[in-house]
């Protein structure tokens, strides 16, 4: 047996989700959205791209010349449309919607074979308009549908592309896979037609709008229980019976009447219906609310009709027939004394707002203190005395002086982080309080009671015209998450900060806190009302703030971690030292954090906060410039050209962020991969092994229209101008005399095994691991020891020489080769990178026995070290030779055979030191 309270349409506060499809009422057109009123005081959205797919289309493609009508010329107020509802938003007692009127989304659930003559108040959108019809969407997949003009009733309505409509289904006609519906529009036939048994319609099918006959089955204290067609039950909730005035005593079971389908809970077997005759009726009329702008703040007489657990229904007036009916929710019917309100009872109510779907005022019936007032015109910025009302979750109500009631979200309450809100706001407490928003239509008093709002004279972002970008204005944090702050100002304005603008930890941050931002950009609406006004914000360092980043001191190693040193600056401060920060040669790491052990003392600089944890770096490169003061000391020398180097902290598919041991630049930057480096863009896979890398950034030009003082910058660096790779490569040589122990001087006597043998010598591995040539002398097995004198052989600087590569390990720093005749048979070590923005990770290594032509860059302390020139001769892992690492020439092939019929080609020349990488090159002319 089915129970009113079961039934109550109320219930479909809890029962609204996603993809449900409900009869709604325009009940506002507005520039870029309706209002629309749900069934059960319920209120929905409707954007402007949720109309139609030839609307959205019309209104994308305005800028190429091509109009969209407005809203108010294809929608009025009163008039009934199918809604799917696409987002639910529940606040307290209200439920802010989303919807969707488009013919694909409402009619989702009707199939193909379901559609029938007779089938009537299908929502369809014009598509376009022909010579005698319109072409219709129906939304159906499968389908397609005309419109014919002679269709249209004795007056017909001027339809335009985008509108949407009721129609009426004429014929169908099945073949090939499609189903062509010829449909009608003439609201005669809408009024009275009724589905055929021919649409085979179930629970499932039922569309919002449709009439069908219906016979009472029982009269229910809530409602009606009503029997429909093909063995459906359903109920009519009293609030949509014939008259808004009526009570179910006033039907008999076995009445027969039509009705119109509200909406359906298939999953529940619930079929709700409306017994209204102007429901769906054609032409729709707009509502009468005259009352309510009459007796605007008055207190009205009226009738109690009944009560339940969910609210009062009344008849305005002394109860005469004919008389405006007004409901009055629960949190609105409270009365002095026990016991609910009975019909007949004499009460008083103050009009809120007008129900277009169920046709009734919406009422309070509170009185005295207790009675709902208007929020006073209180301009932004007004000091007001109140007294704490109630603390929520989101906030504190408090009553201001005259019973007017107002709200404080939690980000206004304190200006420091406070855990127990209870105990600092009990009710009762006397605050003072400053006006941020005030809307008196809408009753809705915001207050802050932010000591530095309210007692000095800062001021929040007010005026969304003065949000030009480079404009600097102060801003509160509204909530801290893991991809930056949400920020709010006056009015409702709010923005954004992403995580990489904050310059420092997230955590250092909380809400409340009052932050001095300036506009990086501003995303307006666009014209078709989809999205919001998006303001992207950068904070703006404050006078006499001193900077974690950019300080050097003393740290002392505490401990170890994997891959980092935990140290303590000398004063107090904990920190992280992570083992790419010792080194500018990432290569280098490993072995650099080997020689530290605990009670080690090591000079470094401040980079970066993470979380609540400090990072310090000791890279050589950016002691050097914080010590000679070669970073910009202030903003103003932050201008285009200026080139710092900084390290990579965070990567990810988009690209790199980058942080700096200075105030200035400040903060953290982000670079996407065609700002990494000129002409080159990684491997999306290789981004993850940049994290701790040095790569040297320039300060790039502002656009010449723009007043941002946002710094840009760009590792696209020429080093043909800059010589960067030869800087960088003098630091590598320096690590490597520390890492790499000297070669035996000549005339030492050395001892190693034999590793290969063939007739022009034998290679011979050292202790320390070095490998050196034996050249001619008697055969020797592999594996036997040899005791050797070490010759003295000349090698020359800038000089290029043939050498056999004779260990390449993987994960290398160096590879080693061995100079081939007519050089002397000296070891020679090649670099793995050559430039400190050469990003390239893993770059294809030569194997041992490739042939290389190396270019000697050094002589010092017997560790000759050369570069690659060409590496034409390299080879993959199966032993065939790659092209990977060739110049980009399509004819390389052709101009490098040889015969006959070849022919020569001029080359361009080329420097001595050009270095060749994958598509981009190198060049150190030092």
């Amino acid at each position: 047996m089915w129970l009113v309270h079961h039934h109550s349409p109320v219930t479909i506060f809890q029962d609204l989700e996603a993809q449900m499809v409900l009869l709604g009422r325009v009940k506002q057109v507005e520039e870029f959205h309706l209002l629309v009123s749900l069934p059960c005081h319920l209120v929905g959205s409707v954007p402007l791209t949720n109309i139609s797919s030839t609307y959205s289309r019309l209104v994308g493609s305005q800028q190429d010349g091509e109009s969209a009508p407005v809203l108010s010329d294809l929608f009025s107020a009163g008039q009934y449309v199918s809604c799917m509802v696409t987002k639910v938003d529940q606040s307290g007692h209200k439920v802010r919607n989303t919807l969707s009127v488009r013919p694909e989304d409402v009619n989702s659930s009707l199939p193909a074979s379901a559609l029938g003559p007779g089938l009537q108040m299908l929502q369809c959108s014009v598509k376009s308009e022909e010579d005698n019809v319109f072409d219709i969407d129906c939304g159906i997949a499968g389908t397609r549908a005309v419109l014919p003009k002679s269709a249209l009733g004795a007056d017909p309505p001027a339809l335009v592309a985008g509108q949407v409509l009721w129609c009426l289904v004429d014929s169908v006609r099945a073949g090939d896979g499609l189903h062509t519906l010829t449909l009608s529009a003439d609201p005669a036939r809408l009024n009275g037609a009724e589905p055929s048994a021919e649409c085979g319609l179930t629970r499932q099918t039922l569309l919002p709008g449709m009439r069908l006959p219906i016979t009472v089955a029982k009269v229910l204290p809530g409602g009606l229980q009503v029997r429909l067609p093909f063995g459906v039950t359903g109920l009519i909730y009293k609030t949509q019976l014939d008259e808004p005035a009526d009570c179910p005593d006033d039907y008999n079971p076995g009445a027969a009447a039509h009705a119109r389908i509200l909406y359906t809970l298939p999953v529940l077997r619930r079929v709700y219906l409306s017994l209204r005759p102007a429901v769906c009726r054609l032409p729709a009329t707009e509502p009468d609310t005259d009352l309510l702008t009459e007796s605007a703040g008055e207190r009205l007489s009226a009738q109690v009709l009944d009560s339940d657990q969910h609210g009062v229904r009344m008849v305005l007036g002394d109860g005469e027939e004919g008389g405006a009916v007004a409901y009055a929710p629960v949190w609105h019917a409270r009365r002095v004394g026990a016991g609910r309100w009975q019909r007949g009872e004499k009460a008083s109510c103050t009009l809120l707002a007008y129900d277009a779907m169920d046709e009734v005022y919406i009422a309070s019936m509170k009185g005295g203190k207790d009675a709902p007032k208007q929020a006073p015109s209180l301009e932004v910025g007004a000091k007001v005395t109140c007294r704490v009302k109630e603390l929520l979750d989101q906030g504190c109500k408090v009553e201001l002086d005259g019973g007017v009631f107002g709200f404080i979200p939690n980000h206004h309450l304190t200006n420091v982080p406070v855990k127990n809100l209870q105990t600092m706001f009990p009710v009762g407490k006397k605050l003072k309080c400053k006006v941020i928003h005030s809307d008196p239509e809408r009753r809705r008093l915001v207050l802050t009671h932010n000591a530095r709002l309210v007692n000095t004279g800062i001021g929040l972002a007010a005026d969304s015209d003065q949000l030009k970008r480079g404009s600097t204005h102060h801003w509160i944090v509204t909530k801290v998450l893991e991809r930056g702050l949400i920020m709010t100002g006056y009015s409702d304005l709010s923005g954004f900060v992403p995580a990489a603008f904050a310059g420092s930890a997230l955590d250092d941050f909380f809400p409340g806190q009052i932050v001095q931002c300036s506009v990086h950009k501003v995303r307006q609406p666009s014209a078709d009302g989809g999205g919001d006004r998006r303001v992207t914000l950068c904070p703006v360092r404050e006078a006499g703030q001193q900077p974690w980043c950019g300080r050097v001191c003393t740290a002392r190693v505490t401990g170890r971690a994997a891959d980092r040193l935990l140290v303590i600056t000398e004063d107090g401060q904990r920190a992280e030292l992570p083992a790419g920060h010792l080194t500018d040669v990432p290569e280098h790491a490993a072995a650099q954090l080997a020689r530290y052990k605990t009670g080690d003392e090591i000079e470094v600089v401040g980079l970066v906060a993470v979380g609540k944890k400090l990072v310090v770096s000791a890279k050589p490169l950016f002691l050097e410039y914080v010590k000679n003061k070669r970073y910009p000391s202030s903003a103003e020398e932050v201008v285009a050209g200026v080139r710092v180097p900084g390290s990579v902290i965070h990567s990810d598919e988009r690209g790199v962020v980058v942080a700096f041991p200075s105030p200035y630049p400040a903060g953290t930057y982000r670079l996407r991969l065609q700002a990494l480096c000129d002409g080159w863009q990684p491997d999306m896979s290789s981004l993850t092994g940049l994290e701790h890398r040095t790569i040297m950034l320039e300060v790039m030009p502002a656009p010449a229209d723009s007043e941002s003082t946002f710094v840009r910058l760009s590792g696209r660096i020429n080093y043909r101008e800059e010589q960067g790779g030869s800087v960088y490569l003098r630091r590598c040589l320096r690590e490597l005399s520390e890492l790499v122990p000297p070669s035996p001087a000549a005339g030492d006597a050395v001892t190693g095994q034999v590793m290969t043998s063939d007739p022009a010598g034998v290679t011979v591995r050292l202790p320390d691991g070095r490998v050196g040539a034996l050249p001619g002398g008697e055969a020797r097995a592999v594996g036997d020891t040899v005791t050797a004198t070490v010759l003295q052989a000349g090698v020359t600087v800038g000089h290029r020489y043939t050498a056999r590569v004779l260990a390449a390990p993987a994960a290398g720093y160096l590879l080693t080769a061995l100079l081939q005749p007519p050089a002397p048979p000296r070891l020679v070590q090649l670099p793995a990178r050559l430039g400190l923005n050469d990003l390239t990770v893993g770059p294809a290594r030569p194997q041992p026995g490739d042939t290389l032509n190396v270019l000697v860059k050094s002589c010092e302390d017997g560790v000759i070290v050369g570069i690659d020139c060409d590496r034409r001769n390299l080879r993959d892992g199966d032993g065939k030779q790659t092209t990977k690492d060739r110049p980009r020439d399509k004819n390389w092939q052709k101009r490098n055979r040889s015969g006959p019929g070849a022919r020569p080609s001029p080359r361009r020349p080329q420097s001595a030191t050009a270095i060749s990488y994958s598509r981009f090159s190198l060049q150190d002319d030092s």
